[in-house]
C-alpha cells in the first residue's frame, strides 16, 4: 500500500489550494497465481491564465517589397479556472502454466469550472466588445481491456486482446453575455498596437448588452476492438533463424455530437429593455447598459501590466460579474426573445467507422544481417449522419426561418502498407540501419461528417466533406551507429513524402448556386501537392564510467537535427481585369 499527498501553489493567482493525492494497493493470492492492483487518485488544480490574441491581415507593401500587416481584431482575456481530476483503476491477472490472462479497468474524469472575461478590439467592424462566460465542462473515460498470451506446443506464441471503452464530454452549463460599444475608435493606425489602444474611446455609458447565449453540448464515443497475433520462431541452420508473425485486428468507433443553443437574438435584449424599462440603467437609445452587470472582480496585474483589461475606472477592473450575468439569464430565459438557434443545431453528427486490418511479417537473422519485412492491409468503412442547413428563402429571411434536414453519407477505402527494415553489423561497435515504411493518418470525425451550417447574416457556410482522403506517408530512413561501453554516436538521414494532407480552407464560393456566390466557404480539403520533409540528425550519448566515485554515474546526451520541408497552404487571391476570386495554394515550410 502506498499513499501520496502533494500540495501546490499557483503564483499567478496566489492560490495555495492546489492539491493532489493517490492511493495504490497491490497483492498476490492463491500461491501467486492471482494478482490484484488497485489505484485511486484525486487532483485539484488552478489553471487560470491571462491571454491575448489577434487577427492580422495584409494592408500594403513597402517600397523595398516588404508586406505591411494590420490588425483586424485584438483580444484580451482573463480566465479563472478550477480543474478537478479523479479516477480509479484495477488490474487483475491470472497466471496459467504457459501464459496469463489480464483484465485492466480504468475510470478517469475531469471537471472544469471556468469564468472567462474578455475585451475585444473589433477594428474591422469599428466597435469594441466585452464579454463574460461562465462554463462547466465534464469529461469521463471508462475503459476495459481483457488480454492474454499463451504458448502452445513447443514455441507457438499466441496473444489476444479485446477492449471496450467509452468517453463522454458534456457542457451541462454555459451562459455568456456580450456587450458592444459602436463607433468605438477615433482616427487609428491599425498597423500599430499602441495606436489602436490609444484610439479606443472606452465610452462605457454607450456600451450596451448585445446578446445572452446559453449552450449545451454532449459528445460521446464508444470504441470496440478485437485483436489476435500469432508468432512462430524458426531456425534453418546455425547461422539462419528468425520468426514469422501474422495477425488481425478489428476496431469499431461510434461517435455522436449533439449541440444546442438558446440565445436572445440580434435585438432581443433591446426588446426586453423596452418591456421592463424600470428594471435597468439604460443608455441614450434605450438599451441595457453594461453598468448593470459590473461586479467587484479585478484582474490584478493582468498580463504583468502590459495591457489594460478594463472596463471599470481601474485599468483592470472592476469587471463583469458572472453572478449578475447568470441571474439575468435565469430571470429572462422564458421571454419570447430567447429562441432556439438552428444554425448551431446543424453541427450535430454521428459517425460510425470500422477498420479491419491484417498483417504478415518475418524477421530473418543471417549472421551480421537482420532483415525485417512485412505488409499490413487496412480496410476502412464509414457511415456518417449529420444535418444540412439552409434558409427557407432568400438572404432577407429571418433567422427563425432556417431549416435543417438529415443527411447521410458513406465512404470506404483500402490501404496496403508495406515496410522493410535492414540492419547490418559490420563490427561489434558499428552498424547500419535502413528502413522504408508507409503510414496513414485518418481525418478527424468532424471533418468527415456531412453537416452544413449556413449563416446568411455573415454570408458564411461551414461544412464537412465525407469523401476526404486519409493522409499517406512514404518514409525513408538511414542511420549509422557507433557504440562501445562509453557511449553511442549516431548519424542519421531521413526523407518523407506526404500526400493528401487535410486542412481547413477558408475560401470564397465563385461558382454553382447563384444565391451562394461570394459566401465564405469553410471546409476541409486535401492538399493537391506533395509535402516533403528531409533532414539529418546527429545524436551523442556518453557515460563517464572512467571518472572516479560518484562522477562515474554522469551521463551526457546531446542531439542536433537539421530539417528542411515544404508543403502547400490554402490561399485565396483576387485578380483584376477582369476581377475574379481564385482559391489557390502557396508553398511554405511545413
Amino acid at each position: 500500500m502506498n499513499l501520496r499527498l502533494f500540495g501546490g501553489y499557483n503564483d499567478q493567482e496566489q492560490d495555495y489550494s492546489n492539491f493532489r493525492g493517490s492511493l495504490n494497493m497491490g497483492k498476490r493470492f492463491a500461491n501467486n497465481k492471482i494478482g490484484l492492483i488497485l489505484n485511486g487518485n484525486y487532483q485539484k488544480a488552478n489553471r487560470s491564465s491571462d491571454g491575448l490574441s489577434a487577427d492580422i491581415s495584409y494592408r500594403s507593401v513597402t517600397q523595398d517589397g516588404k508586406a505591411i500587416l494590420g490588425y483586424d481584431n485584438f483580444n484580451l482575456s482573463d480566465q479563472i479556472e478550477t480543474r478537478l481530476r479523479y479516477g480509479a483503476s484495477a488490474v487483475l491477472d491470472y497466471r496459467l502454466p504457459r501464459g496469463e490472462i489480464v483484465l485492466n479497468s480504468i475510470y478517469s474524469a475531469t471537471d472544469r469550472d471556468e469564468i472567462r472575461r474578455r475585451r475585444r478590439y473589433r477594428l474591422a467592424s469599428q466597435y469594441q466588445e466585452y464579454d463574460i462566460r461562465d462554463r462547466q465542462n465534464d469529461t469521463d473515460l471508462f475503459s476495459n481491456i481483457l488480454s492474454g498470451n499463451h504458448t502452445i506446443g513447443r514455441d507457438l506464441q499466441i496473444e489476444w486482446r479485446t477492449s471496450l471503452s467509452s468517453t463522454s464530454q458534456t457542457t451541462p452549463y454555459l451562459v455568456s453575455s456580450r456587450f458592444r460599444e459602436l463607433g468605438a475608435f477615433t482616427a487609428i493606425d491599425d498597423t500599430n498596437l499602441e495606436s489602436i489602444i490609444g484610439a479606443a474611446k472606452n465610452n462605457l455609458d454607450e456600451t450596451h448588452l448585445k446578446e445572452v447565449v446559453s449552450d449545451d453540448m454532449d459528445v460521446s464515443t464508444t470504441n470496440y476492438t478485437a485483436q489476435l497475433d500469432l508468432k512462430k520462431p524458426f531456425k534453418l541452420s546455425n547461422t539462419i533463424g528468425g520468426y514469422i508473425k501474422l495477425g488481425g485486428k478489428m476496431r469499431n468507433d461510434d461517435r455522436k455530437r449533439d449541440v444546442s443553443q438558446f440565445w436572445s437574438g440580434s435585438f432581443g435584449t433591446d426588446d426586453i429593455a423596452e418591456r421592463y424599462p424600470e428594471r435597468f440603467d439604460l443608455d441614450s437609445r434605450g438599451r441595457i447598459r453594461m453598468s448593470n452587470f459590473i461586479g467587484d472582480f479585478n484582474a490584478s496585474d493582468f498580463a504583468d501590466g502590459a495591457f489594460f483589461l478594463g472596463p471599470g475606472p481601474d485599468v483592470n477592473g472592476p469587471h463583469l460579474s458572472e453572478a449578475r450575468s447568470n441571474e439575468w439569464f435565469k430571470t429572462y430565459r422564458n421571454e419570447p426573445e430567447f429562441i432556439f438557434n438552428p444554425e448551431v443545431d446543424q453541427g450535430d453528427y454521428q459517425v460510425r467507422e470500422t477498420v479491419y486490418a491484417g498483417y504478415v511479417m518475418a524477421e530473418v537473422n543471417i549472421k551480421k544481417l537482420i532483415l525485417l519485412g512485412g505488409v499490413r492491409n487496412e480496410y476502412t468503412q464509414g457511415e456518417y449522419f449529420a444535418k444540412v442547413g439552409s434558409s427557407a428563402g432568400d438572404d432577407n429571411e429571418e433567422e427563425s426561418q432556417f431549416k435543417t434536414r438529415d443527411t447521410t453519407a458513406t465512404n470506404s477505402y483500402n490501404s496496403l502498407l508495406p515496410m522493410a527494415h535492414l540492419r547490418y553489423k559490420f563490427t561489434d561497435w558499428f552498424d547500419v540501419r535502413l528502413a522504408y515504411t508507409q503510414t496513414i493518418n485518418r481525418p478527424n470525425y468532424l471533418s468527415l461528417a456531412p453537416f452544413r451550417q449556413r449563416n446568411t447574416n455573415q454570408r458564411r457556410i461551414n461544412q464537412g466533406v465525407s469523401n476526404l482522403k486519409n493522409t499517406a506517408s512514404h518514409n525513408y530512413d538511414m542511420f549509422l551507429s557507433f557504440y562501445n561501453d562509453i557511449g553511442l554516436l549516431t548519424f542519421g538521414a531521413f526523407y518523407k513524402e506526404i500526400n493528401n494532407i487535410d486542412y481547413i480552407r477558408q475560401g470564397v464560393i465563385v461558382s454553382g448556386d447563384p444565391n451562394l456566390l461570394g459566401y465564405q466557404l469553410i471546409q476541409p480539403e486535401n492538399s493537391l501537392g506533395t509535402t516533403e520533409v528531409k533532414g539529418v540528425e546527429i545524436d551523442l550519448q556518453m557515460r563517464f564510467t572512467f571518472l572516479p566515485s560518484v562522477l562515474s554515474g554522469i551521463v551526457f546526451s546531446s542531439n542536433v537535427s537539421l530539417i528542411d520541408s515544404k508543403t502547400f497552404y490554402p490561399f485565396t487571391r483576387v485578380e483584376r481585369n477582369p476581377t475574379r476570386v481564385i482559391n489557390d495554394v502557396r508553398e511554405g515550410k511545413w
